[in-house]
């Protein structure tokens, strides 16, 4: 019971901790008067959350597979802190002035844009990086809409793509480790002829679940990142940072405690809860949520039906 209750439990608190970090967003950088600068203000406290909240789980848990040893819970607290702060640093000192001066030359550009008036694609650009003052959120705070401006895609671009690095980290360390554990439990009863014996996991069989997961997603990926990264809601820099922190949050959390929780879940969860506070109820996709929905509980059946057939045939057979 405590596994089904985990795949109930991991999207909505996917979803809760997805929604408190966009809803921070939002409050401090898109929808203020000056996005651009207000989001390179905070961007090394976006850095630090992420580089924590991956590194900590890490130096906590250790593995013993690769001989990395487990640290203590203060000494991996301490170190997780002094190498997110490091992080934070970098990105402030080196990082930071660049996103600056690529905002600053946008601005100019698009002052110069608007002064040419035979182009009027260039001028509608113009019109929205006129000043420092015109890198607004696209709607006040009491607006529908969240689109980011080009300048906070600019920013949180790069996030995204190191919080989905992180995400899939997290995912080798949870839904890899779900794939091969039968196998692994194959494998020590071949070596020792016992259930209950009790062996260390072959670094092999790690590899083949991670070419396995590789391969799977290289040639199905597509399809379920149309479904999900497209068609559920839209997406933006600053709420897919969102998206892929709450999730791989939670992934990690679950790691750690030894749950096998899906990445699905944690993302389907995120997504429809930051769609929704994005810009309200028609911006989800419900009825697709309710297929997917479906789906899950389907498969479920449908994948213990099957196994539950195999083992009689295999009992009839062998036994």
């Amino acid at each position: 019971m405590t596994i089904v209750a985990s795949w109930i439990a991991s999207p909505i608190l996917s979803g809760i901790i997805s929604t408190a970090t966009f809803f921070f967003i939002l409050k401090c950088v898109v929808q203020t008067d000056e996005p651009a600068w207000n989001g390179l203000l905070f961007l090394p406290l976006f850095y630090f959350l992420t580089l924590f909240t991956n590194i900590f789980p890490v130096l906590l848990t250790g593995s013993s597979i690769i001989r990395f040893r487990q640290f203590p819970v203060w000494l991996a607290f301490i170190a997780a802190v002094c190498l997110a702060i490091g992080g934070a640093l970098f990105v402030w000192f080196f990082f930071v002035p660049r996103l600056k001066f690529a905002i600053q030359n946008k601005v100019i550009t698009g002052r110069e844009n608007r002064r040419r008036p035979n182009n009027p694609v260039q001028n509608t650009a113009a019109d929205l990086t006129t000043s420092t003052s015109d890198i607004n959120a696209t709607t006040s705070p009491g607006g529908s809409s969240t689109d980011d401006e080009p300048e906070v895609n600019e920013l949180f671009s790069p996030l995204q793509v190191l919080t989905a690095i992180f995400g899939a980290f997290a995912h080798g360390g949870n839904d890899a480790s779900n794939a091969i554990s039968p196998l692994v439990t194959l494998w020590v009863i071949y070596r020792t002829g016992s259930v209950n014996e009790r062996l260390q996991s072959p670094l092999f069989l790690f590899v083949f679940g991670g070419v396995g997961i590789c391969v799977g997603f290289w040639v199905y990926g597509q399809k379920v990142i149309t479904t999900v990264g497209e068609k559920l809601t839209k997406i933006t820099a600053s709420n897919g940072f969102s998206i892929e922190f709450g999730a791989t949050a939670t992934i990690l959390m679950a790691s750690k405690i030894g749950l096998p929780i899906s990445t699905t879940h944690c993302k389907v969860g995120s997504i429809v809860c930051v769609g929704y506070l994005s810009n309200g109820f028609g911006a989800v996709n419900w009825a697709l949520l309710k297929e997917i929905s479906i789906g899950w509980i389907v498969t479920v059946l449908i994948t213990a039906l099957l196994s539950a057939a195999i083992m009689t045939v295999l009992k009839v057979v062998l036994i």
